[in-house]
């Protein structure tokens, strides 16, 4: 897809002329994507286009927008294009090596947060830990924690890493390369993780924009998307402390599959976590309870 030139220096001309570039390429959400890139490429603020008639751009902000609009254009996501994203009220670096942080995944934190108190002190384990997102944020909202982050891309651990190091928290993490569980040898109090839980024939079908720009490894979750929740429910028993938890995020409809794992597995489901529209998003599993 050929590039499309943007040559308007007036804020308000420009910002017109990025939505209509996003609108007729099939942008789902054209003016908010144009908005949002214009004002993070650009270093402006919501301000400047309360006043966007008067606001003149210079020539090197202009060709950092039409850059950024035509990434856009071409399907690739504006947290890739900008380089983060927003969770939990924070912003962590994004890659291509690296699954962007969704909403649903807030319901993962609040889960842990809602079984511990600000003053304690635990030891956590983030299985496929990707941007860090969910260790880091746990981290930041409880202090005399401590973290385990693992992931079996080096690339993915590197980000993990860097956001880590923004949020002033890399005294507080260990990283580790390895495929689940299969590395590590520390005990925990507390397991969480975001496996990949869509079905194989399923990822040709995913929008473009998760297909192409987010990792297939972080995606795919096998035949039935239960490979990676077989693997992790299996081991997991090995790295607790006594009555740790485990924590698991899932896919639409999977809960009574999850179910049945656990019963496999001879541990007890303590509670299910709702998402904002009522969808079972994230369940809490123990050992040795029954």
């Amino acid at each position: 897809m050929p590039d499309v030139s943007i040559g308007n220096s007036f804020l308000s001309d420009l910002y017109g002329e990025a939505c209509l570039t996003l609108k007729s390429a099939g942008i789902e959400n054209p003016r908010l994507d144009a908005r949002v890139l214009i004002r993070e490429v650009a270093g402006l603020s919501d301000i400047d286009f309360l006043d966007s008639k008067n606001i003149k751009l210079d020539r090197a902000q202009i060709e950092k927008i039409t850059s950024a609009i035509n990434e856009r254009r071409c399907g690739r996501p504006v947290s890739k294009i900008l380089g983060f994203k927003e969770f939990y009220g924070r912003d962590f670096k994004v890659t291509e090596d690296t699954l962007d942080p969704r909403p649903d995944t807030e319901v993962l934190v609040d889960a842990v947060l809602e079984r511990t108190k600000a003053e304690d002190t635990f030891t956590l384990c983030d299985l496929g830990t990707g941007t860090g997102c969910i260790l880091l944020t746990i981290l930041a909202e409880r202090p005399n924690a401590r973290g385990v982050a693992v992931d079996i891309s080096a690339a993915a651990l590197d980000v993990a890493k860097h956001n880590a190091s923004n949020m002033g928290a890399l005294d507080r993490v260990k990283f580790i390369k390895s495929d689940w569980l299969d590395r590590v040898s520390e005990k925990f109090d507390i397991i969480v993780s975001n496996p990949p839980y869509i079905e194989s024939d399923v990822i040709p079908k995913l929008s473009p924009e998760v297909r192409n720009h987010d990792p297939i490894l972080a995606l795919d979750g096998g035949e039935k998307g239960l490979n990676s929740y077989e693997k992790i429910i299996s081991q997991c028993h090995h790295n607790f402390f006594s009555h740790g938890n485990l924590f698991l995020e899932l896919g639409k409809g999977q809960l009574p599959r999850i179910k049945r794992l656990v019963e496999k597995h001879d541990a007890t489901l303590k509670a299910v976590y709702p998402d904002l529209s009522g969808i079972a998003r994230v369940v809490e599993i123990s050992y040795g309870d029954k």
